[in-house]
């Protein structure tokens, strides 16, 4: 069985993506907590510093090699690389085709420690640039697993814009602490029933 450094080492040198989002997020977010956890690699920054980039690829990689996302579940792992290590709200326009398959994730304007960036223009531009169901998605860095009147805003918009494009917002999820949060699910009026 391989240690943990060596496995660290190999997913480092491309050869090993079994690493999950949940083990690499357990791993410390700092130089001096992986250099107490692996000894031997005490003063190696610059690989430790692409852990969140390599987290954010593999799970890229396992959503590509998904074939339908049909469930807030679906998303687990695409949504735990992209929002690991994040302190500030990052939204993001997945984009999907008729048959469920993810076609594009369309990083939108980055936002702060306890407020998303949305910016109508760049979502519709996203959604015009190819797919006919999206998901808004975005993190809470606190851990508040509610929609803020602006989330519930900009989702009733999103959706009101979409819907006369003759495309659909499928849902608009909200990502904390590894839950995910649907407001479709949730029965928020702002995202359609009927998608």
């Amino acid at each position: 069985m391989k240690s943990d450094l060596s496995a660290l080492i190999s997913l480092f040198s491309g050869r090993d993506i079994s690493w999950s989002g949940k083990r690499l997020r357990s791993l410390p977010e700092t130089a001096e907590g992986i250099s107490a956890m692996f000894p031997e690699l005490a003063g190696c920054a610059f690989p430790l510093s692409l852990i969140p980039e390599t987290a954010r690829y593999i799970s890229m990689e396992k959503a590509r090699r998904k074939t339908v996302f049909s469930r807030k579940e679906d998303l687990k792992d695409l949504l735990d690389g992209l929002y690991m290590g994040l302190k500030y709200e990052q939204p993001y326009l997945l984009a999907f085709a008729e048959d469920g398959k993810l076609l594009a994730v369309h990083a939108m304007q980055p936002g702060t420690v306890d407020e998303a960036a949305f910016y109508l223009r760049d979502q519709v531009k996203a959604a015009l640039s190819g797919g006919s169901a999206f998901i808004l998605v975005h993190n809470h860095p606190g851990g508040s697993l509610l929609p803020s009147a602006d989330d519930r805003s900009v989702t009733k918009l999103l959706a009101g814009i979409l819907k006369a494009l003759g495309l659909k917002l499928i849902d608009h999820c909200i990502y904390a602490d590894g839950v995910i949060v649907s407001l479709r699910e949730a029965g928020f009026p702002e995202v359609p029933a009927e998608c």
